[in-house]
């Protein structure tokens, strides 16, 4: 898909008001890929997993990676978070619901390997 897009800058500021004038055009590209594609399947993985953390804690600070080939998982990321769940039934649970539950599809949320490892963000004073 390509989109056009134009690029802005600010032109005046008034009362938080901004006013934009465009100024350049350039080529905006896109890629899409189908239902059950691996990069949708991280992506959905990915999503369910910061979405349990926030569930049970809203101030959780999430940054997870997923990976997958055939029959494998692997999810690496940094959290801080007071919430904790079965990260491996979530992952299973979502590939699940994806539709890989047949062994002959040669990833089956039953019996596909998972490895996950998270690690703890380093606190804010760190950050500069």
């Amino acid at each position: 898909m390509y989109f056009k897009r134009q690029q802005c800058t600010i032109h005046k500021i008034r009362r938080r008001n901004l006013i934009l004038k465009m100024t350049k055009s350039y080529l905006f590209t896109s890629e899409s890929v189908t239902e059950g594609h691996p990069d949708k399947v991280c992506d959905m993985i990915s999503d369910s997993i910061l979405d349990e953390y926030l569930k049970g804690d809203p101030n959780s600070r999430v940054a997870v990676e997923t990976m997958t080939t055939t029959d494998f998982v692997a999810v690496a990321g940094e959290v801080t978070s007071k919430a904790s769940f079965d990260i491996e039934s979530v992952i299973r649970k979502t590939i699940t619901e994806i539709g890989y539950d047949n062994p002959d599809l040669k990833f089956d949320s039953h019996s596909c390997k998972i490895r996950s490892t998270e690690s703890t963000y380093l606190p804010r004073s760190y950050c500069k």
